[in-house]
This record gives C-alpha cells, sequence and structure tokens, in this order.
C-alpha cells in the first residue's frame, strides 16, 4: 500500500488536494485537504525535502509537502504520512495532518491548523 496526493475537481476556481490510499493502482480509500488551490496543476518543488508540490498562483497558491513516516508506537505501526499544506501569499496560513491506514481505510491520526491573525506553526518528525 502507499499514499498518493492528486488533484481533486475545480468548483468555482478551488480545486482541492486530495490524499488517497492505494494499492497498487486501486484506490482503496480518499481524503480531501483543507485547503484548495486556485488551479489544479501541480508542479514540484525542485530540491525540497520534504517532498512538496505547488498548485494554483498568488493568494490562491497551495504548497502541500508529503513526508512518508515509520510509526512504532502505534498498535499494528506502519507507515504514516505527515502532509502539510501553506496556503496564500502575502498571509500565509498552514495546516498539518498525519494520515496512516487501518487496513484499506484511510484515518486522519492528527490535525492541526493556524487560527486567525499573525501565525507561524510547524510540524517536525522527530526519532
Amino acid at each position: 500500500m502507499h499514499f498518493a496526493l492528486v488533484a481533486g475537481a475545480c468548483t468555482d476556481n478551488r480545486c482541492p488536494a486530495i490524499i488517497e490510499l492505494r494499492s497498487a493502482a486501486r484506490v482503496l480509500d480518499s481524503a480531501t485537504l483543507d485547503f484548495a488551490a486556485s488551479g489544479a496543476a501541480y508542479t514540484r518543488e525542485p530540491d525540497s525535502v520534504p517532498a512538496a508540490w505547488t498548485a494554483g498562483s498568488e493568494e490562491g497558491a497551495v504548497t502541500t509537502t508529503l513526508q512518508p513516516l515509520r510509526l512504532t508506537s502505534t498498535p499494528g505501526a506502519g507507515t504514516a504520512l505527515l502532509v502539510q499544506q501553506a496556503a496564500g501569499f502575502e498571509h500565509v496560513k498552514r495546516r498539518h495532518d498525519l494520515f496512516a491506514h487501518d487496513g484499506a481505510k484511510l484515518r486522519k491520526l492528527w490535525s492541526a491548523a493556524e487560527g486567525a491573525g499573525p501565525a507561524w506553526s510547524m510540524a517536525a518528525a522527530v526519532p
């Protein structure tokens, strides 16, 4: 099984990103991320670690980073995916989600988002 980032269908100039849980080429489950870009074409950010893709432009830009993690303290420990999004241009907002799978189901284990006003947040994996 593996995770994939795909573009969702655009509605009113809002194009959500979707995380899919796949087995080979078959989609088992999916989750729509909260930030939607103004366009659905993703561009890979060169040399970014973790891997990052940007869609949309200016105020409608959303950059999504994906970082696979190995969970060791969860029953049935396996691979998880830390997804971080930054949206906007001058007033950037960030959110962070941790996904894992329970069999063929995608589960959101943790989530955090910045509130209104000036803020800055990040999530980091610690061994």
